[in-house]
């Protein structure tokens, strides 16, 4: 499970005053899990590689293997997406939280595919 912001130029903006305006589920200590969408790693390489025509290839590889590819930081990466994989939401189990749902967001916030789309758009510009 990959779970994504979306456009974080945008929606931490939209999080944050939704926070604001709802004290009564922020206040003492809540945690908001800004998350727009749960999908897939494989999903959202799927996107970069239909926004940009390039060809890719979802490679799953072991944990040494990863770490070949990118000595020091792999073993420490590779790690937490294996634990974030194995728990998905389960990972924020202990916590009470709080979503989008909860905080009243849903069409003004964008997507990872959408922003993706504006993010390669403008570098060609």
């Amino acid at each position: 499970m990959a779970f994504t912001i979306g456009d974080h130029t945008t929606n931490i903006g939209h999080f944050a005053l939704a926070i604001i305006q709802h004290p009564d589920l922020t206040l003492n200590g809540q945690y908001v899990f800004a998350t727009t969408e749960i999908t897939t790693l494989g999903k959202l390489l799927e996107y970069w590689s239909e926004i940009t025509g390039k060809e890719t290839e979802y490679v799953q590889i072991s944990l040494e293997e990863y770490n070949r590819l990118w000595p020091m930081w792999a073993l420490e990466v590779g790690q937490d997406l294996m634990a974030w994989s194995g728990l998905g939401a389960d990972a924020w189990g202990s916590e009470k939280w709080i979503g989008k749902e909860e905080l009243g967001l849903g069409d003004e916030l964008v997507g990872f595919r959408e922003a993706l789309v504006a993010q390669i758009e403008s570098s060609h510009n």
